[in-house]
């Protein structure tokens, strides 16, 4: 079979909600690529403290990424989980979810990481208090690794779809809690809610010991947790509800 009927055949069997996000997160990162300046730059999320912070990127962060490979990771991820979840809640409920879970995943960024970033900002003060010899500070390593880490901080905007993707994993595992899930480079399948706590685990564990194979800062933990507990909260909501 070749190559554009197989494209043709995984379009067919989205979901048209899928369908509609996965289109406006190309076209936006293709958009991206021709604009004279950085659309991440603007739309992306940024901490309090950042003077480009604004209230709307919340809902804005998560249609921008970073790069081909970031785009694709969700993109694949959201058709994966995102059919599952629209199939069994229907388009309206799944939009809200994703919704919900992208916002609820900027949020718990901002308040994790502005708490890291505050109680950083106390320790170089702290340092620099104690040190009246800027020769001194300069030899001060773990000083200057803190410095360097809150100016990257403070810098880098965070974007992606990958808090609300969150959300879905969550509602798969809520869903279709003893299902099993077989994954192509996976040697045997995985039932959902292990999937889903055994993702969730890493991340805690990176968040709280501020450890990142990619880097310090690079992969924003808080999102993926944050995304993760909206999802959660709203499927319990709406399971209440429906007692």
């Amino acid at each position: 079979m070749k190559i554009n009927n197989l494209v043709l055949a995984a379009i067919n069997r989205m979901t048209p909600a899928v369908r509609i996000l996965i289109i406006m997160n190309v076209a936006l990162f293709l958009l991206d690529r021709v604009v004279p300046y950085k659309m991440t730059e603007v739309f992306g999320l940024y901490l309090l403290v950042n003077e480009k912070y604004a209230v709307w990127q919340y809902l804005t962060s998560m249609f921008m990424h970073h790069g081909p490979m970031h785009l694709i990771i969700n993109m694949v991820g959201l058709f994966f989980f995102g059919c599952i979840v629209e199939r069994a809640l229907g388009s309206k409920r799944f939009i809200i979810l994703y919704m919900l879970a992208g916002i609820g995943s900027g949020v718990m960024y901002t308040l994790l990481q502005g708490h890291e970033y505050a109680t950083g900002r106390a320790l170089v003060s702290a340092f620099e208090a104690l040190e009246n010899s800027s020769q001194t500070l300069s030899g001060n390593e773990i000083y200057q690794k803190t410095v360097y880490a809150l100016s990257r901080m403070y810098r880098r905007e965070v974007v992606g779809a990958s808090g609300a993707l969150y959300g879905l994993i969550v509602a798969v595992a809520v869903l279709f809690p003893n299902e099993k899930m077989s994954f192509k480079y996976i040697p045997f399948p995985i039932v959902a809610k292990y999937f889903a706590l055994g993702l969730i685990s890493i991340d805690l564990v990176l968040q709280l010991t501020s450890f990142s194979q990619f880097g310090r800062f690079i992969m924003a933990h808080s999102v993926h947790l944050g995304g993760a507990l909206t999802g959660l909260l709203v499927m319990l909501y709406w399971r209440y509800r429906s007692q």
